[in-house]
């Protein structure tokens, strides 16, 4: 979505806090983070957080160029071994927890 490495913490901190707040501050808090572009992520990130299968996942993924397209082979190594583990039946998506991102750089 065009966040600079030294806004994500503050846009991850708007992201997972935004279930908890109205709108308008959450846009605030985009906003003061990423200045001039608070409404449009909140209106992308709105979008990503409805993604709710590992489907829409991987097309999201693809759509991002050189870095999706690298973090979509995560996804399938991770799927890949969900399945062979018969586990991939529980697995659920929710694009809209956060915590963590500011240091888990990926599942393998």
């Amino acid at each position: 979505l065009g966040v600079s490495e030294e806004a994500c913490p503050l846009t991850l901190s708007a992201i997972d806090k935004s279930e908890r707040r109205k709108p308008e501050q959450t846009i605030a808090a985009l906003e003061e983070a990423n200045p001039g572009k608070g409404a449009s992520l909140f209106e992308e990130i709105k979008q990503i957080k409805e993604i709710n299968t590992l489907d829409a996942v991987m097309k999201r993924l693809k759509q991002c160029g050189d870095e999706g397209c690298s973090r979509a082979q995560e996804w399938s190594a991770l799927l890949s071994i969900l399945e062979a583990l018969g586990c991939e039946e529980f697995v659920g998506v929710d694009l809209s927890i956060v915590r963590g991102l500011a240091y888990y750089t990926g599942f393998l």
